[in-house]
């Protein structure tokens, strides 16, 4: 070649890597001064190459997707397992690690070679190998000039079965291995060989060649236009052996360099190479280590090349390698310090081989081990009154870090399958949280944990401005079962603030993270997150399968197994996150949204979920935290647990995770607080809870004052309304007006006393009490014998006859001598019921009743039936006519007009006037009055008011006529209220669908459709009656 030629070639060379970087082979071993020209290994060489190292083709649907390194620069086989499972996967280009984007290609599916074998792999020593037999191969087109290559290789014959290129150019430089034999091939042989750094003659057999090799040659130099793997001449034959790494360069190394690089490769690859001298590779990590007395220590390890290697380790009070003390059976490559005891140790080992002196490797980072027995709260446990606070005190420990929820959830419910999370889920885990793909220059790092939350720190120092996206979130149980995007472009967007100021993923609806572990029944699966919009659709869901869990279609509370297991559809989703649990036997499953059941069909649907992924389904824009899956359903108990520490952590519900050591509180319902003490420089955490029983306002309430006179004599007192099961006790203040006696009052005199009503508290409710006035007004009668006395129980009335409720004045004139036979609006009754107790005579018609909560205590006038099953019933509702009536008025209509031949409804006052909260009763009649109907009893605090169908608890005492409970007539459901329906107030399941046993209709009817069923379907008249 002429010499302007030459230069011309040169250019053309320059031309081509413009825009390029070269990488130093750090890794290997190399300084910048030995650049490469080319540079294809499946691990990673250089800490400065920030790209893949292949990309695949998958044999199930032809798609491609990179695969790069996992944290210690191996293949990420975990990734490529992932995208491929249990099918092949080929090689559809070789990425050049140099630095000059020299990257080898093939386009041609026939002829790509091989990495994944039904889910496995081939290997050269323990590292996986790329198989390209049957004429396989890889080309780069390009100008280049080549004059060492070091390559690892092996056959899986006793020879080369065809022609195979370890590396070759285009015109041939000698690297290729000749079809059926040991040697190269003797068309061009290289200028030098050195298998295993022991040099070979150009046509010597490089036998056995079914074991792994270290192959080196110094090559035909000329300029290239091509360079190739498998294939030679860059066509399609050539390719028979499995080839791990070729390295190029286009400068011949020096015997060191090449020896150096040859030793690297034999140590990584595991093969015996005889002449390379004692080195370390690669030190012990310097990184600090904190660990717990008691616990295994995360190992040291260091990577030497040589022969015949053995290796001594020593600690040091100090960091050095001078001075230290040789530990006893600590002779191997690795090594675990002992925790023992507490205190900061530093270690180093010294590694000797067959060539050169020992070496001594770096000193370690510090080992510092720390002991923390028990946390202890005060108060060991504590009672307190809804409303009121209370101090928690923590001691034995240096920090703390106060929850409702397990600050590593996993330690008390450990058989988890999967565990991923941006904080530590389980105390003993020793690696990483996530790994992150920086979005400038696409660099990836792990991250792992500062106590228990994510390292932001060190990620926000090495994102700097960047933004990081998700490449993995490692499995947290120990099984591998990682979690990963699909492609570089589905990779979620890390952010360091969100739910609570935790750091979470953020996905948009083109992001993904999945893997393919089926999960069946038994199976428990709680994962956190909310969407953000405006995309709602699914966020977890299955891979292969229809299931999913959370969000559906514009939908919250969702829950799909192969079939509804939740209400399908109907609750609009929001932007606020939630805890949502799934679970299953393989023939019941169940939902449970923030710890609360949302299942409507436990048979709905039996499967779970076979492959696990946040979005590609319908995707959603949501916010992803934790996610778990247990290979059991959990106990109640155990379940509580994981969802509670996730709530408490991203603060869902629950108490927030606050640090200190106090933590002050007003809880409103019994709760657990978890506290996990720390160690100085936390490498030891102890956690203790202690459970807060709340105790509830018994909610004492209408007690009311009372009016009576003298000749009221006694009375028995109607106790207040509470939800408290505790004893109640009556007492008086003024004992010359009234005494108590048990709940009977006695009238003493006139005046007026403080009747003080006071409930023990029991195990829900806490002791409280209520008060009322009493008040006897002294009243002056006519007795038998002719006198005016205000004691006298021997009154006569206008007829001269001995009466018991009233009397004469000396003047003559009619005088009530009792208070509340409700026939004013002055002795105004409480109800109908409490008047026909007082005046057994009393008979049907109007009374006048009062009480605190209608009407601010207004008398008014009310219906009393005084006769039917013993009487005391007041009239809430009559309804002759269907017009007028609306979702308003059903429940309060002409209420100071009562009558029973007419339209009138004091709905909205029967809870006031019933005769306790439970155990009261109802009557309705239709047409007339005993017809058609019936007496029942509420047997739980119902309402008359009530908005839904649920008050099914009632009994039926007596029935008028004959009818069954059924759709088309009077339904097991006590009267409820429902506004905007056509049945508004109805004993229907089906306020406007199947509305018969209706009485008040908003859409025809004579009044309203009652029973269909029983031949009363326009009935002319309803009643319904409380007492």
């Amino acid at each position: 070649m002429k010499f302007y030629k030459k230069i011309f070639f040169f250019f053309l060379i320059v031309a081509t890597l413009e825009g390029y970087a070269q990488n130093t082979l750090d890794n290997l071993g190399l300084t910048g001064g030995t650049p490469a020209a080319v540079a294809y290994s499946l691990r990673k060489l250089s800490t400065s190459y920030v790209g893949s190292a292949i990309q695949v083709r998958r044999s199930t649907d032809n798609a491609t997707q990179d695969i790069g390194f996992d944290s210690n620069g191996d293949l990420d086989t975990t990734t490529l397992l992932a995208f491929v499972g249990s099918n092949d996967a080929f090689v559809t280009i070789w990425y050049d690690q140099s630095g000059n984007g020299r990257n080898l290609i093939k386009t041609d599916n026939n002829v790509q070679p091989k990495i994944v074998f039904n889910g496995t792999f081939k290997y050269i020593g323990t590292r996986v190998a790329i198989d390209f037999s049957g004429n396989k191969g890889l080309v780069y087109s390009g100008l280049l000039s080549l004059a060492s290559i070091t390559s690892v290789i092996k056959s899986e014959s006793m020879n080369w079965p065809s022609y195979h290129t370890i590396l070759e150019g285009s015109p041939r430089i000698g690297g290729i291995l000749e079809s059926g034999g040991t040697t190269f091939h003797s068309n061009v042989y290289p200028l030098a060989i050195w298998k295993d750094g022991i040099p070979k003659t150009t046509a010597e057999s490089l036998a056995p060649v079914n074991q792994a090799m270290v192959l080196s040659i110094s090559t035909q130099t000329d300029n290239l236009t091509q360079v190739f793997i498998g294939n030679y001449d860059g066509g399609n034959s050539g390719g028979s052996i499995l080839q791990s790494e070729a390295i190029g360069f286009s400068a011949l190394n020096v015997p060191t360099i090449r020896l150096s690089l040859e030793c690297n490769q034999g140590t990584y690859y595991g093969i015996a190479m005889t002449l390379c001298t004692t080195a370390i590779v690669i030190n012990p990590s310097s990184s600090t280590h904190l660990e717990c007395v008691g616990t295994t220590a995360t190992p040291l390890t260091v990577q030497a090349s040589g022969q015949n290697l053995t290796y001594q380790w020593y600690s040091n009070s100090s960091s050095s390698t001078s001075g230290g003390t040789l530990i006893a059976g600590a002779t191997g490559a690795t090594f675990i310090p002992p925790t023992t005891v507490n205190g900061t140790t530093y270690y180093y080992v010294v590694v000797s081989g067959l060539l050169g002196l020992p070496v001594t490797s770096a000193v370690s980072g510090a080992v510092i081990v720390e002991t923390l027995s028990t946390v202890t709260i005060t108060p060991a446990s504590a009672s307190l009154n809804s409303g009121d606070s209370i101090t928690l005190t923590a001691s034995g420990a240096s920090t703390y870090l106060w929850g409702t929820g397990l600050t590593t959830p996993l330690d008390q419910v450990p058989t988890c399958k999967l565990a991923v999370g941006l904080r530590l889920l389980r105390s003993d885990y020793t690696g990483f949280a996530v790994r992150l793909r920086r979005d400038s220059d696409n660099a990836e790092a792990d991250f792992g944990f500062i106590n228990t939350d994510l390292d932001t720190a060190s990620i926000s120092t090495w994102l700097g401005v960047s933004a990081g996206y998700c490449v993995k979130l490692y499995d947290q149980s120990g099984n591998g079962n990682d979690m990963i995007p699909s492609s570089v472009g589905a990779q979620p967007l890390y952010v360091y603030n969100g739910l609570n100021n935790k750091p979470i993923l953020r996905f948009n609806t083109g992001q993904n993270i999945k893997n393919n572990v089926n999960f069946t029944p038994p199976y428990t699966v709680v994962y956190a997150a909310k969407q953000t919009g405006p995309s709602r659709g699914r966020v977890l869901n299955a891979n292969n399968n229809n299931w999913l869990l959370g969000w559906w279609n514009g939908s919250k509370s969702q829950a799909y197994f192969d079939g509804w297991v939740s209400q399908p559809g109907g609750i609009s989703a929001d932007n606020n996150p939630f805890v949502y649990t799934a679970t299953g036997t393989g023939s019941a499953s169940t939902i449970f949204e923030n710890g609360i059941s949302k299942t409507v069909n436990t048979n709905g649907g039996s499967t779970g979920p076979n492959g696990l992924r946040i979005n590609e389904s319908e995707p959603s824009d949501a916010d992803v935290a934790d996610i778990f899956v247990f290979n059991s359903v959990l106990s109640d108990s155990n379940r509580e647990a994981i969802e509670k520490s996730t709530a408490s952590y991203y603060n869902i519900y629950g108490q927030p995770m606050v640090a200190g050591e106090t933590l002050t509180l007003s809880p409103t319902e019994t709760t657990t607080y978890q506290v996990t003490g720390y160690s100085a420089n936390e490498g030891c955490s102890v956690s203790n809870s202690v459970t807060v029983t709340v105790l509830n306002n018994p909610n004492l309430s209408n007690f009311n004052s009372q009016i009576k006179t003298y000749f009221d004599g006694s009375y028995i007192i109607t106790p207040p309304t509470s939800v408290s099961t505790g004893a109640i006790t009556y007492a008086s203040s003024n004992t010359a007006v009234a005494t108590i006696s048990g709940t009977t009052v006695t009238i003493v005199g006139a005046g007026s006393t403080t009747i003080t009503a006071s409930q023990a508290g029991d195990a829900t409710y806490f002791g409280d009490s209520i008060s009322a006035t009493l008040t006897v007004n002294a009243v002056s009668v006519l007795t038998n014998n002719g006198q005016i006395s205000a004691t006298d129980f021997n009154y006569i009335n206008k007829n001269g006859a001995l009466a018991t409720s009233n009397s004469l004045t000396k003047y003559g004139q009619a005088v009530s001598t009792k208070s509340n036979d409700g026939l004013s609006a002055a002795s105004a009754g409480v109800n109908a019921l409490q008047i026909k107790a007082d005046y057994p005579s009393a008979a049907d018609g109007l009374y006048w009743i009062t009480n605190p909560n209608i009407n601010g205590g207004t008398p008014f006038q009310i219906y009393a039936d005084m006769t039917t099953d013993g009487g005391g019933w007041t009239l809430i509702m009559c309804n002759n006519n269907g017009s007028g009536w609306d979702g308003n008025n059903a429940i309060l209509r002409n209420e100071t007009a009562p009558t029973i031949n007419g339209q009138y409804s004091i709905i909205a006052y029967a809870d006031y006037i019933k005769k306790s909260s439970s155990g009261f009763q109802y009557m309705i009649d239709a047409t007339t009055r005993g017809r058609w109907g019936g007496i029942w009893t509420a047997n739980q605090a119902y309402s008359f008011v009530n908005t839904n169908n649920t008050q099914t608890d009632i009994t039926l005492n007596t029935k008028f006529d004959s009818w069954s409970y059924q759709g088309s007539g009077i339904e097991q459901i006590m009267p409820w209220y429902s506004p905007g329906s056509q049945g508004a107030i109805t004993t229907s399941n089906d306020a406007n669908g199947d509305w018969w046993g209706t009485l008040v209709s908003t859409n025809g009817f004579s009044p309203a459709p009652w029973l269909g069923c029983c031949g009363n379907s326009n009935p002319g008249i309803i009643w319904y009656w409380v007492r």
